[in-house]
């Protein structure tokens, strides 16, 4: 997370580029994590799908009856509740309003180095909003 800063108080157009160049770090480093965590949760869910596919279990039951009874049961199960996580509190929701973010807050900064004035107030409001923006992505259970 970028610095705490003291809002509406009389910056330099080079500040504001520099406070957004850190802000567009920190929401690529959220974005970042945020994908990774999803990549591993659904690389599992796919694993679990492959173990509980019918052909396999055809096969391990006749040798281990009870346990492969037991065992593709329990994968079913997780590959369910993965799915469940997933699409609901887990990371995938947050994967695409990271990128938004993150587009948003270059955007920003393009904008910022760009421009041929400066209005504080219209930065501020977006920094604010940015940075807002960041806090839900980073704490998920404030939301």
């Amino acid at each position: 997370m970028p610095p705490t800063i003291d809002y509406y108080s009389n910056i330099s157009r080079e500040e504001a580029v520099r406070l957004t160049v850190a802000l567009h770090r920190a929401v690529g480093a959220v974005t970042s994590q945020t994908t990774r965590a999803n990549y591993r949760i659904e690389l599992t869910a796919l694993i679990l799908s492959v173990l509980t596919s019918g052909a396999i279990w055809v096969v391990v039951d006749g040798a281990f009856h009870g346990v492969a009874t037991w065992v593709g049961a329990a994968s079913s199960t997780l590959v369910t509740g993965l799915s469940i996580y997933q699409f609901t509190l887990g990371p995938r929701p947050r994967v695409k309003q990271a990128y938004v973010l993150y587009e948003a807050v270059g955007k920003e900064l393009a904008h910022l180095r760009g421009a041929t004035t400066f209005d504080q107030v219209q930065f501020w409001d977006k920094y604010k909003a940015f940075e807002f923006d960041l806090e839900k992505l980073e704490n998920p259970s404030v939301n």
